[in-house]
């Protein structure tokens, strides 16, 4: 391969590293391995290390123009009958194991680890090097794939993370740790995303985590002040110590940007 992309080896998980660095420098390069990973995905029949692939691929090369995609398929496993979400376990890539995500690569040559270091641009949308991009299944690792690329407020990290949410609320059978899940769809939200997902959970995401009662104090006085009055109601279940933290913070916030009103709605709602 000292001679160029072999296009018979898109889809060996030892090359995928090269791949991509050929990709970030070859703009043709670049748009075959997303036609080519938007044709894998959009065809559930292709096997998982297909799909590991080209969202290894989408994700290294910054493919931003595909969340949307991604975020559809994402949600494919859910329908709506009778008002009511139901969950198609054979459509859904959380159960979907990721073949890469336990896959050890073949020892790479002194000059893939130095070029891999030296990839670096401050400028663009692309994201460290990697031999390869995978959570424990493909469904994880396509909600960090979006929430990795996409902009805070994006229209895929929204559908995305409200699918997760119709997961965690129980509104489709799912099997997992709902703390595991609500710490893990915290900690990927930024701070322009939907506040609706994140307070459904925020008592498990934010007891004992000071420092996220902080962020989310700061968060509602300078960003989303409309959604206080709601966070207040949740986090009145608060223990102690989180709940102070939180009282703290957002009293000090709210009044120092001139929020006197809120914040003495919010200290009602906080002391029943």
């Amino acid at each position: 391969m000292t001679d160029g992309p072999d296009p018979q080896r898109i889809w060996v998980p030892d090359d995928a590293a090269r791949w991509v660095r050929w990709g970030v420098a070859d703009e043709i390069v670049a748009e075959m391995l997303f036609e080519q990973s938007r044709d894998v995905l959009e065809y559930s029949e292709n096997s998982p290390l297909k799909q590991a692939l080209a969202l290894h691929y989408i994700r290294g090369l910054g493919g931003r123009h595909l969340l949307n995609m991604v975020a559809e398929i994402l949600c494919k496993c859910l329908v709506l009958s009778s008002d009511r979400w139901q969950h198609l376990d054979h459509a859904c890539l959380f159960s979907i194991k990721n073949p890469l995500s336990d896959y050890v690569p073949q020892a790479s040559t002194w000059r893939d680890i130095r070029r891999a270091k030296l990839q670096t641009d401050d400028t663009s949308y692309f994201v460290p090097d990697q031999p390869h991009f995978a959570e424990e299944t493909l469904g994880r690792t396509a909600l960090t794939l979006i929430c990795e690329l996409a902009p805070s407020g994006h229209s895929s990290r929204q559908t995305a993370l409200c699918m997760i949410n119709h997961h965690l609320n129980g509104e489709v059978e799912y099997q997992g740790s709902l703390d595991k899940w609500s710490d893990w769809i915290w900690d990927l939200s930024g701070p322009r995303d939907n506040l609706t997902v994140l307070l459904t959970h925020a008592t498990q995401a934010l007891e004992g985590r000071h420092d996220r009662a902080r962020e989310l104090a700061l968060r509602l006085a300078l960003i989303s002040p409309e959604y206080a009055e709601q966070a207040c109601r949740v986090l009145s279940k608060l223990g102690e110590d989180t709940k102070c933290i939180f009282v703290n913070q957002l009293e000090k916030q709210l009044k120092r940007v001139g929020k006197v009103r809120l914040w003495v709605r919010c200290r009602d709602i906080l002391s029943k």
